[in-house]
């Protein structure tokens, strides 16, 4: 049974879950109640960059999904959403919110995909202006670094050097073939 994105789950906690529940998680919540705000309020590793981001990833191999709500992560089955089992996040990742991709960077990268292989104009936060084309492969995810070629040099960039991109309207030629 495949669940819905933003469907409420009911009962789909395994016995190995419910016990870490009971030993790891401090809640008043039931089970069920815990999964329902797990699902709605958890995050999951795409909202993450870095080694926690990696650390995540580790996590949800084989057709597991992680979610991180407050101090713990919670593993769950990618197509029934069953959860699997808890356990708290380690030491050396918190605070998670170190590692959150902000929403600033995330239009940054939404940008960077939607201009790609378009004339742009970059303004970097030194207020620094280049013109050129963003050479990127059409990635899925959030895009933290891309390259532009201005006149006949590529110049690797990074969305934390990055105020905003806008496409250059100036130039009418077609987009950039490579």
């Amino acid at each position: 049974m495949n669940i819905r994105k933003g469907e409420l789950i009911m009962g789909r906690v395994t016995k190995h879950a419910r016990k870490r529940i009971r030993e790891r998680v401090v809640t008043n919540q039931s089970h069920i109640s815990l999964l329902n705000t797990v699902s709605r309020k958890g995050k999951t590793k795409g909202m993450y960059e870095g080694k926690f981001h990696q650390y995540l990833t580790s996590k949800s191999i084989n057709g597991k999904i992680a979610k991180v709500y407050k101090d713990n992560i919670y593993i769950l089955t990618k197509n029934t959403r069953r959860l699997i089992t808890t356990f708290k996040i380690p030491e050396k990742y918190l605070p998670v919110e170190q590692y959150e991709i902000t929403k600033e960077k995330i239009a940054l990268s939404n940008k960077v995909y939607s201009f790609s292989n378009q004339p742009v104009i970059v303004e970097l936060k030194n207020n620094e202006v280049l013109n050129g084309y963003i050479i990127n492969e059409k990635e899925k995810g959030i895009i933290t670094t891309f390259i532009l070629f201005e006149e006949d040099e590529m110049i690797k960039m990074d969305l934390v050097d990055i105020k905003n991109i806008i496409l250059d309207r100036n130039i009418i030629d077609s987009p950039l073939k490579i």
